[in-house]
Order: structure tokens, then sequence, then C-alpha cells
């Protein structure tokens, strides 16, 4: 049986509160080296998340989108502007998703998206933030999952690019023009 090292020896290497032995000092040695390293991992932080904040889902070049995003467009007012409204600016149905989009990340939308959402609570419990969860009309929603929806599921970055330039003010109400598709090698 191991003894405790304050029993070892007849007491000898008692440490009392205060006091620093033999293995203490030796973590002290490291330790401006692991602030160090610290300090550089929590300033390298913002950094890397304004390079991927400042990146928008869409592109626009002379006033055109690409076509990811018009696709969007088409997608969403295929599926979505039923209940969202044309243009996504809401409905007695369901809420103005420019609205909703200035409030919520792109991990929630899509989480609603696929998962659906009643009374502002997500199908999937990885978020139940009750953002828009009545319509214009006061009325409590119920959105539906569209996971099974192969309309929305293959399209949806493109449906979040739309909304999301909507929601930016990067594109006005209508139809976007937009640039050619881009050939794929």
């Amino acid at each position: 049986m191991i003894e405790p090292r304050h029993r070892r020896n007849g007491g000898a290497g008692v440490i009392f509160p205060g006091t620093i032995d033999q293995m203490h000092l030796k973590w002290i040695a490291y330790m401006p080296m692991l602030l160090g390293m610290a300090l550089l991992l929590v300033a390298s932080i913002p950094a890397l998340s304004a390079e991927t904040d400042d990146e928008a889902p869409y592109r626009i070049v002379d006033g055109k989108v690409d076509f990811g995003t018009y696709n969007g467009y088409r997608r969403y007012h295929n599926s979505c502007h039923r209940c969202h409204g044309p243009d996504a600016v809401g409905s007695s149905f369901a809420p103005s998703l420019i609205e909703s989009l200035r409030k919520l990340e792109e991990f929630q939308f899509l989480n609603i998206v696929i998962h659906g959402r009643i009374d502002g609570r997500i199908g999937a419990d990885d978020d139940d933030q009750p953002i828009a969860s009545t319509s214009a009309a006061g009325e409590s929603n119920v959105m539906p999952a569209f996971y099974r929806d192969p309309n929305v599921m293959e399209y949806l970055d493109d449906i979040y690019a739309y909304v999301k330039a909507r929601s930016d003010g990067a594109i006005a109400p209508g139809r976007p023009p937009h640039l050619p598709k881009e050939k794929s090698d």
C-alpha cells in the first residue's frame, strides 16, 4: 500500500499551506509557457470567428446574385412563400424570415427547417430559442419539418442564401437578376 506523501519517511516532506515542494516547483517553471500558449489561443479565437462571420452565403456582382441564391429564390417561392409570404416578408400564417434571420444563426435556421417548430419549440432538442413563435396575426405557429422533402433538403443552402440576402438587405423584393450558372468540370 502506498502511503500519502506526508507520512513517508517519518513525516519528511510534509506540505503545509503556503509552502512549495519540488514537484510544484517543476510546474511553476512551465507556467509562463502555458500562459503564453493560452493567450495565443484566446487571441486567435476572435480572428477565426471574424473570418467565418464576414463570409456571406450569397454573392452579388453588379447587382446580380449568384445562381445558387437565384435558385434559392425559386425554391423558396415553390415551398416556403405560402406561409412566410412572397419575398420572406411574413404573412398572417407565419413570421417574416427577414426579421427572424436577424436573430437566428445559420445552424438554428437549418435546424428549424429540418425538424420543424411548434409554438417556438424545435422538433430536435438542440435549440429551443423562442424566436418568432407567433405570426403577424398573433397566432401560434406550427412549422412543419421538411427533412423528407427533397425539393427543400437538396436546396436548403440555396434557400438560406436567398433569405439571408433578403434579411441583410442585399437584394430587393421580387425576382433577382442573376449571374449565369457556373459550369462544373
